[in-house]
């Protein structure tokens, strides 16, 4: 990812104006299968993933997981823990936009940094599947534009801490005449946003969520 240009990030004070950046990411993820029959088998992911963009320091991150899959003829399943770290540097309207307005920039924010962790388990039978799962995500310095419930249109870029937690339940059938999937799914979401020292009372994306959702497709 590179990028470099002297108008169109207004409010980076750095370098006389001019906002240049670049981005590399480079990521290792090996496989272990330490168990495996005709029948079923167990593996495990494990690695990490390396994050550098030019103005923060080199973010190093694991990630790794866990499955095992039967094959049962009747009624096959897989079981899965996910869990990752990942590192990401703020948008470039964030940090280049004009101060002040319903979206002001800010050329100070920090990396970001969020934590996913994730379980299910996968159940198939004939042309039925179903899919429960459980996530929770952490977000450090997450970007986000705060603002006052007295003035809801003067926004600032800014990082806030969050916490995800959620439900999901994904169904699906397959018909074999005509050819025709069937996918829906529930979904149910709690957060909660951290603003530590800053005077702000909501995030414009963060804090702007349904609780309940439905897919239907």
């Amino acid at each position: 990812d590179n990028i470099q240009s002297t108008g169109l990030f207004t409010n980076y004070p750095f370098s006389g104006g001019t906002f240049a950046r670049d981005r590399f990411k480079i990521a290792a993820l090996p496989e272990w299968i330490f168990y495996s029959t005709t029948r079923d088998s167990a593996k495990i992911l494990a690695g990490l993933n390396a994050d550098y963009c030019r103005g923060y320091a080199v973010a190093v991150n694991p990630a790794a997981r866990m499955e095992y899959a039967n094959e049962n003829a009747q009624m096959p399943f897989l079981c899965y823990l996910d869990f990752a770290k990942t590192s990401q540097a703020p948008s470039y309207t964030a940090i280049g936009g004009r101060d002040g307005g319903p979206f002001g920039g800010n050329p100070y924010l920090p990396l970001q940094h969020t934590l996913n962790a994730e379980g299910g388990v996968k159940i198939t039978r004939g042309n039925l599947s179903l899919t429960p799962k459980i996530f929770y995500r952490k977000d450090c310095d997450l970007t986000e534009w705060g603002y006052e419930f007295s003035s809801p249109f003067q926004r600032k870029a800014t990082a806030v801490d969050g916490e995800t937690f959620g439900l999901e339940l994904e169904c699906e059938y397959e018909f074999s005449e005509p050819n025709i999937k069937i996918f829906a799914a529930y979904i149910f979401t709690e957060k909660s946003e951290d603003w530590q020292w800053q005077h702000y009372d909501a995030s414009f994306y963060f804090g702007d969520w349904a609780k309940h959702r439905a897919v239907l497709k």
